[in-house]
């Protein structure tokens, strides 16, 4: 089934357009590739604005390739023309509906689709195929491989060029998003927050929240105290919400805790929480036997692995919260 699904889009890709003489819409799809390989899509929705904004040079890099290839054309099509134009291979749909429904004989300039916040979607099944990497790999190689086979080489710097720049400016916004969570703190804790307060991307605002996370409890669980950290800095504790993001929409560090798979496993299943003192409760109804047996009901009252600075803390509000929704009772 997925290889028939496979081929259908490989066969629709191949058809964009005469691939001597219009390589924007290739080239488009090669960004969208790197920008879902990069974490900068994460789910199916691709804003214009972003495109405009932070691809526009990509694209003039790669326009530029394939003008010295071919002496004789000189194309400079803004990036807008193939994302208007790609609606009509059946697997990219615009939004509003009125943009999906006008005329492919005219093209809206970058200000009329930045004015309507046009954006595009996949095909539910293509994007779940460019969300596996050996697929995505593959629609990538299919791209190059029958539009621009004789300037392979020159195609691929560019784009190694432009994942170098991504990395880092991803770097960086994980970094200033790590920092706005430490700043945070200091204000009053509030449980829960806006939906629309979070500005950043799920990758990077996950990224920050560990990297904050970890750095004050120094990748120790705070409930067991292991530590375990591999040569390239990578550990066995993640960084635990007390309550979850998907309920507060809150990274703020006095909502997290980092804890060992094992026990944010238990967290999370309400088998323990803590209380207002920090220590451990155990939930009456779990039970445990065999070799480990005193995983969980021998921690009964234990004081957990505490941060040093107080303002990072788990909230009052934040473990109130938990024991009341999560812990079994």
């Amino acid at each position: 089934m997925v290889n028939s699904v496979l081929q259908k889009y490989i066969e629709k890709i191949k058809n964009l357009q005469d691939k001597r003489q219009f390589p924007h819409r290739p080239f488009l799809l090669l960004i969208i590739i790197e920008m879902i390989e990069s974490g900068e899509l994460y789910e199916n929705n691709i804003p214009f604005s972003e495109i405009y904004k932070n691809k526009s040079s990509f694209f003039e890099e790669l326009i530029e390739v394939f003008n010295k290839s071919n002496e004789s054309e000189d194309r400079h099509p803004s990036i807008n023309n193939p994302f208007f134009h790609l609606k009509t291979k059946g697997f990219w749909f615009l939004k509003p509906q009125k943009l999906q429904s006008r005329s492919a004989g005219t093209t809206p300039s970058p200000n009329q689709l930045l004015s309507v916040n046009a954006a595009a979607k996949l095909d539910d099944p293509l994007c779940v195929l460019l969300a596996i990497p050996e697929y995505r790999e593959i629609f990538r190689e299919t791209i190059i491989s029958h539009y621009f086979s004789n300037i392979r080489y020159e195609v691929e710097k560019v784009i190694e060029e432009q994942r170098r720049t991504a990395e880092k400016e991803i770097e960086k916004d994980i970094e200033e998003y790590s920092e706005s969570l430490l700043e945070d703190a200091g204000r009053p804790f509030s449980s829960h927050k806006k939906a629309e307060a979070i500005q950043v991307g799920t990758p990077i605002r996950s990224a920050g929240f560990r990297k904050r996370i970890m750095e004050i409890y120094k990748h120790t669980c705070a409930v067991c105290e292991l530590h375990v950290r591999a040569s390239s800095g990578e550990s066995l504790t993640d960084a635990a919400h007390i309550i979850p993001f998907s309920v507060s929409y809150n990274d703020d560090v006095r909502n997290g805790i980092s804890l060992c798979k094992s026990h944010h496993w238990a967290f999370d299943a309400g088998l323990i929480s803590l209380s207002e003192t920090y220590q451990i409760i155990v939930s009456p109804c779990m039970s445990e036997r065999g070799p480990t047996s005193s995983m969980l009901t021998e921690l009964r009252d234990k004081l957990i692995w505490q941060p040093r600075n107080t303002q990072h803390y788990p909230a009052q509000d934040a473990l109130a919260w938990h024991r009341e929704e999560v812990l079994k009772q």
